[in-house]
């Protein structure tokens, strides 16, 4: 590896017993400005990053990301630590030349062994395995990690599973349900897969027992699907 690698082991309990913020492409009220208000560790959710120059200067940022085509935001990172699955899913190996482009990046490892194995080890364990839990959402490898590195209250923003319909007045972009001001540099569009994560994301969160909360979650009419379950 370069010397822009850094040990997934060394990422173990590093935020011991803080709040995390985690950052998604849904649709959301949030104003991203305050996002520097917030004195968390904060981790981005695939084009989301593209909000992290909000971030306070001194809090530590990560990105993950489960799919090729958001590689277009590797040298764009402007102070996110790349967090990424190295066997495959989106990098040949850890050689590939993809992660020069990078300024810092850490790797895991994907699909391994069975997903009930994988979310039931210790930390002493994933330090050493470094198998994420994987589901529908790139979000749920994010979760196990936060979990990893210690932290035990999630703020999420814009990860609340809702599809909006545009017409109301929420900031949601017609052609993909992400939030319109989220530069979706990647051009994906996952109309109808909002809920189906988020029922994964609330079964994780209770799994690993953290306290969670959401911040700018859109409510009122003009929400075409709502979640189910409950965030803690």
């Amino acid at each position: 590896m370069t010397k822009r690698a850094i040990p997934f082991e060394s990422f173990r309990d590093r935020h011991a017993g803080e709040r995390a913020v985690v950052v998604g492409k849904g649709p959301t009220t949030f104003d991203y400005t305050e996002l520097a208000r917030l004195d968390a560790p904060t981790f981005f959710v695939n084009d989301a990053v593209s909000v992290e120059r909000f971030v306070a200067p001194d809090r530590a940022c990560y990105w993950f990301a489960h799919d090729r085509m958001q590689m277009v935001w590797l040298p764009r990172l402007e102070r996110a630590i790349a967090v990424l699955p190295e066997d495959g899913k989106v990098l040949e190996d850890s050689t590939d030349p993809l992660l020069e482009s990078t300024r810092q990046y850490t790797l895991y490892r994907w699909r391994v062994r069975e997903q009930s194995v994988v979310v039931a080890q210790e930390k002493e364990e994933l330090a050493n395995t470094r198998e994420l839990f994987t589901d529908q959402g790139t979000i749920h490898s994010l979760i196990h990690f936060v979990w990893f590195t210690g932290a035990r209250k999630i703020t999420f923003i814009g990860c609340d599973g809702l599809e909006v319909d545009p017409r109301s007045g929420v900031a949601a972009d017609p052609g993909t349900g992400y939030d319109a001001r989220i530069e979706n540099a990647s051009n994906s569009a996952p109309w109808g897969t909002f809920s189906r994560i988020r029922k994964g994301q609330d079964r994780l969160c209770r799994r690993l027992r953290f306290e969670t909360e959401f911040l700018g979650t859109p409510t009122g009419p003009g929400l075409l699907s709502k979640w189910f379950g409950g965030g803690s």
